[in-house]
């Protein structure tokens, strides 16, 4: 957000000011010991989930879940 032009001027400067937290990853410099990123993958199959599943506006015939570390 600090600097994407798309925010306020305002916003960015006061963004910008935050800084790492100092109470967290003390060992690293403040940084995380590991990368995060975040995973995705979008199927198309027999049945597309949408919002309206999600937030339980209607129900999911098959659901499927999965996860990982």
């Amino acid at each position: 957000m600090a600097n994407d032009p798309r925010m306020p001027e305002d916003a960015r400067r006061d963004v910008s000011s935050w800084g790492l937290a100092k109470d967290e990853f003390v060992a690293t410099g403040n940084w995380p010991h590991q990368m995060y990123v975040r995973e995705a993958r979008r199927m198309v199959g027999r049945y597309v989930m949408t919002e309206h599943e999600l937030l339980k506006k209607r129900p999911t015939p098959e659901p499927v879940g999965m996860g990982s570390y």
